[in-house]
């Protein structure tokens, strides 16, 4: 019995030493969790930044619009207000001004079509912030209508506006086709992510 007490007592002591020899090593024990901690606050907020970038990458920008009549008469270097609006995800295409203005900074695809009528011919301009980039010409003869399109891919910054313009500068007025002869669509390809 004696020596069971005896070996109790080396083993309380024993024990009792190791915390006391343990609390020598919290130190560097409580770097390594403060570092561990530091870690897992960066992970965080990566985490939280990739999940923005991968939101803002899965953004649904598109539109598709015509005129609502039929045929549409334009004076010289008018503004195409195509009024009739089959999509408009994101809110882009204003229908009242004519306008695509991008939601955000990114590569799009716009595309134009337009149908002049009998015996006449069109020039349409795509503007971006008042600069021509692009334009398209149908030259009707005296028994067809001509169709004609173009597509263009840009890259605009959150705010720009692009527009169709008639471009003939004779002071003549002109007719378009309207309804589904005569549309405007753009959408975004991919958004800048920085």
């Amino acid at each position: 019995m004696k020596s069971a007490v005896i070996f109790s007592l080396v083993c309380v002591l024993l024990i009792k030493g190791r915390v006391v020899t343990r609390s020598h090593d919290t130190l560097p024990l409580r770097a390594v969790v403060q570092e561990l901690t530091k870690q897992v606050s960066a992970n965080r907020a990566e985490i939280l930044a990739l999940k923005a970038r991968q939101q803002k990458s899965e953004t649904n920008i598109a539109f598709h619009a015509e005129f609502s009549s039929d045929p549409v008469q334009l004076g010289p270097l008018q503004r195409l207000v195509l009024d009739k609006v089959v999509v408009n995800f994101g809110s882009g295409y204003d229908a009242t001004s004519g306008h695509f203005e991008a939601p955000v900074s990114g590569t799009y695809m716009f595309v134009v079509n337009f149908m002049g009528d009998i015996n006449t011919y069109n020039y349409v301009k795509l503007i971006l912030e008042r600069s021509v980039v692009d334009y398209s010409i149908s030259h009707g003869d005296g028994t067809t209508w001509d169709h004609a399109g173009e597509t263009i891919i840009l890259h605009l910054t959150a705010g720009q506006n692009v527009w169709l313009q008639r471009g003939n500068e004779q002071a003549v007025t002109k007719t378009l086709r309207g309804h589904h002869w005569t549309t405007f669509s753009g959408f975004l390809i991919k958004p800048d992510l920085e």
